[in-house]
């Protein structure tokens, strides 16, 4: 099994701190993931929504935050985690051989990120090896010691995250379900005190939608969307589970129970969305 500690000094980290705790949860999974190959990360909002519990329509956005404050690069569907060796615990003679290949195997698909890393981790290396340089007490100026590459000056180029456009998610929206979502998206941006909400968080809630709700059939999903904009609640997981309770082709009791039970199903939906 691989472990991959996280520094105690990282709670104490006034950046760390500064982040809302849904982003706190993302960077200490980011840095400790069993998929983070020396810095390097898919980008899975839907895995670490069900690892981690962040929403995935916040996932673009805690990824710019990352990304401005120079903790991150991003290249499509992959991150790299910008001085990722400092969440790493590595003794010198064992560095090198870790990073050697790390960028030329990135080199084809992520070009971008394979050259970033390629300086940042040269400039890291430095740093290690200082670290673990042996003491010489050896009066004899002919002892072997290690001479670490010099560190090179390099600044991550800023790279946008790259998001699904509204257009794109809602031709994945089956058609009955669009006047429903028209309804509910004409909600979320009422409940702003601007009166109106951007493509790209919509995209995001849709996208959470879809993805929670991939094997419920249209008519549960437009069902959610109503119940969610009466309710009003602008949240992609009480769609998911007022579609998940709905069940159109029960008996008339089962039916009759479903239409006066709502306070029931808000209580029911108010812990689902907790945890959307």
């Amino acid at each position: 099994m691989q472990f991959l500690p996280v520094s105690c000094g990282t709670w104490d980290d006034p950046w760390f701190r500064s982040l809302d705790p849904q982003s706190r949860w993302l960077w200490l999974y980011l840095i400790s993931c069993p998929e983070n190959d020396y810095g390097f990360i898919p980008i899975r909002p839907d895995l670490w929504n069900y690892r981690c519990g962040v929403s995935i329509a916040d996932v673009p956005e805690i990824l710019k935050r990352f990304e401005a404050d120079g903790r991150i690069a991003v290249e499509r569907d992959m991150l790299l985690l910008i001085n990722a060796l400092r969440h790493r615990h590595m003794s010198g003679h064992n560095l090198s051989s870790a990073l050697s290949g790390l960028a030329s195997r990135y080199s084809v698909s992520y070009p971008v990120l394979a050259g970033l890393t390629a300086a940042n981790n040269v400039e890291q290396c430095s740093t290690v090896l200082n670290a673990v340089k042996p003491t010489n007490t050896n009066t004899n100026t002919n002892t072997n010691t290690i001479n670490p590459p010099t560190p090179l000056n390099a600044k991550p180029t800023r790279i946008k995250p790259v998001s699904r456009s509204l257009s794109e998610v809602l031709a994945e929206l089956p058609d009955e379900c669009h006047s429903a979502w028209n309804q509910f998206a004409a909600m979320v941006a009422s409940q702003n005190t601007s009166g109106t909400v951007s493509e790209s968080k919509l995209a995001g809630i849709l996208t959470e939608i879809l993805t929670r709700g991939k094997d419920l059939p249209a008519e549960n999903l437009t069902y959610g969307l109503i119940a969610a904009t009466n309710k009003p609640a602008p949240r992609a997981g009480y769609v998911v589970a007022a579609a998940a309770g709905y069940t159109p082709n029960a008996s008339k009791p089962r039916q009759s129970s479903l239409a006066m039970s709502q306070s029931d199903l808000d209580e029911r939906l108010q812990r689902e969305a907790l945890r959307g």
